[in-house]
């Protein structure tokens, strides 16, 4: 066989092959059109993921599949239809019912940021104010030296030990490795809150439920949005203050 007639050979023998198995070929031919898409998307999370910082798990693609893998446990964010069930009573007894910040919060102007639907990390896309964590931090770590015996600021473990953090000396059994505050790098942060205090953060639109919240973390463990002038800084230092009540009332 001359090497002219190899060419129209092999593509004789593709047509021919392509006739005794019709469905192969299809397959063969509309799979990566049917792949693009999904790769396109999933490159897009992985990009989205990594852009949003370190966090509580690994920041690189198995903290990225790992989250992926724990989105069937997320729940609604923004309800706070599960503060007012009964059922939480007993977890939060006996001050979960009652309300700890010093003054009630008012509506929180605007339209809530963008939180990406991640599992872990949970931050703010939009309206970020890095200018403000310096300031945050230190509210929380005079918080801590004013009350030794109750509190103190150390590495977060729900988050990224780069992120200070306000635990418990003398935890409650809702309290999740003794953590009740820390901020994030964009400058939102989570806080531990009565039933009661927490319903009014979503009500109020100050902030809303971390997403695997009353499965692997506490119900009442919330993501304050991150404040955008010295009136809301104020009304974070509120929630602060009643996280910390909160935790602490015997």
């Amino acid at each position: 066989m001359s090497l002219t007639q190899a060419p129209s050979k092999a593509l004789d023998a593709l047509v021919q092959s392509a006739r005794q198995h019709p469905y192969a070929v299809s397959l063969a031919l509309g799979l990566p059109l049917v792949l693009s898409p999904l790769v396109s998307s999933l490159l897009a999370s992985y990009r989205g993921y990594m852009a949003l910082g370190p966090g509580g798990f690994p920041h690189n693609v198995f903290g990225w599949a790992f989250q992926g893998l724990l989105q069937p446990l997320a729940r609604d964010t923004l309800s706070p239809a599960p503060f007012s069930n009964p059922a939480a009573d007993a977890e939060f007894a006996p001050h979960g019912r009652e309300s700890f910040l010093a003054a009630p919060l008012p509506t929180r102007a605007g339209e809530r940021p963008t939180v990406p639907g991640y599992v872990v990390p949970q931050r703010q896309t939009t309206e970020p104010a890095p200018q403000y964590v310096d300031e945050m931090n230190a509210y929380l770590s005079s918080l801590t030296k004013a009350s030794p015996q109750l509190l103190e600021f150390r590495p977060s473990v729900l988050e990224h030990p780069s992120f200070p953090a306000v635990a418990l000396v003398h935890p409650p059994k809702f309290v999740k490795h003794s953590e009740i505050a820390h901020v994030h790098s964009e400058g939102s942060s989570h806080v531990l809150l009565s039933l009661e205090d927490a319903r009014s953060v979503l009500r109020t639109g100050w902030g809303q439920r971390h997403p695997i919240s009353g499965v692997l973390m506490p119900l009442t463990y919330v993501m304050i949005y991150a404040p955008r002038d010295e009136h809301e800084l104020e009304v974070w230092k509120n929630i602060v203050r009643a996280s910390v009540a909160f935790t602490t009332a015997e």
